[in-house]
């Protein structure tokens, strides 16, 4: 089942807006108060009560672990940070004395430490990622880089048994999207594909006011920008050497929107229980060494967790592009019916057999696509690393 049928995960059912602006974070005031002034504005009224770790540590064996993970993966993120702050700093020590000299990026790209660090956050458990996501949420609504140490003590049930449903197609969207974000940025991210902030469900009326955009011609730029970055400047001996330029790196949150759904599901009582949705949501990393797609498979497939665990998130060389467009360009432009070649470019794209998933409520059979995109360019190596977990 894709987003617009999945189960609500913050408030979403109501579909309201909050009529207050975020409250920010008072640092004067104990954790719990916060988390208290949160849950009396409505946001956190489904995820459930929050109280501070410390408080929390008992004989309880189950808990003491999941706090010790917590914490374990908190500092190898902090780590990571931590690293390429030292690498930078050394880099910068050693340019102000060899002025003349230019001196290599990073060794690793903003793309991959992206990759990285999505790997570690899911490194020891879908329930521990869980956790560390509802802090990074408060955080975030609170536009604050810091990430408190607090712990769910309830949360509301769900089929895997999880507090965050990780094949959420909004939630996966969610997680890159804010992590890549510069701090400015990261507030109106989340935004976009929270429902309880966005004010609900995508209106029929607002995706028709839009233009359909082009993934082909977002990624032909993204790989332009990346792989046109990636050069010396050298000049004349008597002029300062140009150090290397960094590549540009894109972030494009793709949303591929199912029209028909949306217009009946509006129009008839009833018709999300009897149909399925073939609506996605996933991201696409653009960097000078290739691209990555970030995805879940939506209700009753398979999680992001499960998607970077099992390598999906691998880093696809730019001669790989052209066959990825043409099987969503085959689903993105093309109009009519589904067929055969369209559900084996779906298959492809998404990982998700749409016919399997449509057994007991099938898909519509007329075919009337639209396409957003939003995207965060030149993202930084600051970008990812700005949060600070406490």
């Amino acid at each position: 089942m894709t987003d617009e049928n999945e189960g609500s995960r913050d408030g979403e059912s109501s579909g309201t807006q909050p009529t207050a602006p975020p409250l920010l974070w008072d640092p004067a005031l104990p954790l719990e108060i916060n988390l208290n002034r949160l849950n009396y504005e409505g946001i956190f009224d489904v995820m459930g009560r929050y109280r501070d770790s410390q408080k929390m540590i008992d004989q309880d064996n189950e808990k003491t672990e999941m706090l010790s993970l917590m914490d374990r993966t908190s500092a190898e993120l902090n780590k990571m940070k931590k690293d390429r702050d030292e690498y930078l700093g050394q880099i910068a020590t050693l340019e102000e004395k060899n002025p003349q000299f230019a001196f290599p990026p990073p060794p690793l790209s903003v793309l991959t430490w992206i990759q990285r660090y999505l790997r570690v956050f899911f490194s020891r458990g879908s329930q521990n990622a869980s956790q560390l996501y509802l802090r990074l949420e408060v955080a975030v609504r609170c536009q604050r880089t810091t990430v408190d140490k607090f712990r769910v003590s309830e949360t509301p049930p769900n089929p895997d048994g999880l507090s965050v449903p990780w094949s959420s197609l909004r939630l996966a969207m969610s997680l890159v999207l804010v992590l890549a974000a510069s701090p400015e940025e990261m507030y109106e991210t989340l935004k976009r594909y929270t429902r309880s902030l966005s004010g609900g469900p995508i209106a029929l009326a607002r995706v028709r006011d839009t233009t359909s955009t082009s993934l082909r011609a977002a990624m032909a730029k993204a790989e332009g920008e990346a792989r046109g970055s990636q050069h010396l400047n050298v000049v004349k001996s008597t002029t300062k050497m140009k150090d290397h330029l960094p590549p540009k790196i894109t972030i494009l949150g793709v949303n591929f929107i199912d029209i028909n759904y949306l217009k009946n599901s509006a129009s008839i009582p009833g018709f999300e229980e009897c149909h399925t949705s073939f609506s996605r949501y996933f991201v696409i990393g653009a960097g000078p060494e290739g691209f990555i797609v970030w995805q879940a498979g939506g209700d009753g497939s398979y999680g992001l967790n499960e998607f970077i665990k099992r390598g999906s998130d691998r880093i696809r060389d730019w001669s790989e592009a052209p066959k990825f467009l043409a099987d969503f360009e085959r689903l993105a432009v093309e109009k009519g019916s589904w067929n055969s070649k369209k559900y084996k470019s779906y298959h492809r794209c998404f990982d998700v057999d749409l016919r399997e998933l449509g057994k007991e409520r099938p898909v519509l059979p007329n075919y009337e696509t639209k396409v957003q995109i939003h995207k965060l360019e030149n993202v930084q190596g600051g970008h990812i690393h700005k949060f600070n977990w406490l």
